[in-house]
């Protein structure tokens, strides 16, 4: 899963920058540690900008970020650290 995105920075207290290099990732959903969904996020997969998301709603602490495909298929999950 390493090579589906690469996620900057990883600590970080305001933003992260998710760069996806996967075309087949169109959502992007955002758990906590106990696996509660917090959102998800819709992508357009033909854009090739990379997508900033504020985590400035969330409390600190570590928090999963699960890709998926069109069909829902997870195809890898990344952790994020806010402090």
């Amino acid at each position: 899963a390493s090579n589906l995105v690469s996620i900057y920075p990883n600590q970080a207290s305001d933003r992260i920058t998710i760069n996806l290099t996967d075309k087949r990732i169109n959502t992007i959903h955002v758990l906590s540690v106990t696996g509660r969904k917090l959102t998800s996020l819709s992508v357009d997969p033909s854009r090739d900008a990379a997508l900033v998301y504020a985590l400035d709603h969330v409390a600190n602490g570590v928090y999963l970020l699960q890709f998926a495909d069109n069909r829902g298929k997870i195809l890898g999950v990344r952790r994020v650290t806010k402090n």
